[in-house]
């Protein structure tokens, strides 16, 4: 009987036993996620910086000192026109050209330094003024017909031969360039060449070529 008691208890106790393990068991899977739990992952972030360029120049530019109009403007200034300093007395055609080195004059019947040029011309043609000037004076010469002398500036004098002068004209009247002094007439000692204007020109009381002051294109009996 003992025996028997003894074997029921150690039966009963293996049952317990096996009961509190299956218990720990169940509870040990049950609570395991809970107990273990893992701390996730932290993802790893990275940080992204953009840079915005703005172009040069935008409107919203804080910085001093910069324009933000980039167009150019471009000013073109055309020079007036100069006016004419010198103009040719008549024609562009030149009978006889200005020498210091005697030449035949065969009106006259010598040789003889020609002190002027000759612009070829009709009788009763207008002649003009080279220059702005002043009138110093308006007469008749036996040998050179009407003269007329006129003043430019403190250096330069222009001779006017064989001009019949326009009617009023007389010293101290001021002429402007071009501005007509009179008609073309007769040069008596030059008569046996055909019309034209014997002009001639003086700087500080030395004659001058008149076609290298006035600085105009002639034509000459050469060409």
């Amino acid at each position: 009987m003992f025996r028997k008691t003894r074997r029921l208890g150690r039966g009963f106790t293996v049952a317990v036993a096996i009961c509190l393990v299956a218990v720990c068991t169940v509870a040990v899977y049950t609570f395991r996620d809970k107990l273990f739990a893992k701390t996730p992952d932290t993802p790893s972030t990275t940080k992204s910086t953009t840079t915005t360029t703005k172009p040069f120049g935008a409107v919203d530019d804080k910085v001093t000192g910069v324009t933000n109009d980039r167009t150019t403007t471009t000013t073109q200034t055309t020079r007036p026109t100069e006016p004419d300093l010198f103009v040719l007395p008549l024609s562009n055609t030149l009978l006889a050209p200005f020498s210091d080195t005697p030449v035949y004059n065969r009106t006259m019947g010598d040789w003889r330094t020609h002190n002027g040029a000759d612009f070829v011309g009709k009788i009763g043609d207008s002649v003009r003024s080279v220059a702005d000037g002043t009138v110093i004076s308006v007469k008749e010469d036996t040998l050179w017909g009407w003269v007329i002398r006129i003043r430019h500036g403190t250096d330069l004098e222009s001779t006017y031969c064989g001009v019949t002068p326009r009617k009023g004209l007389k010293a101290d009247d001021t002429v402007k360039t071009g501005e007509s002094i009179g008609t073309l007439s007769l040069v008596p000692c030059e008569l046996l060449e055909e019309a034209h204007l014997h002009l001639e020109m003086r700087e500080n009381g030395t004659c001058v070529d008149p076609v290298a002051v006035i600085g105009k294109e002639v034509k000459t009996p050469e060409n």
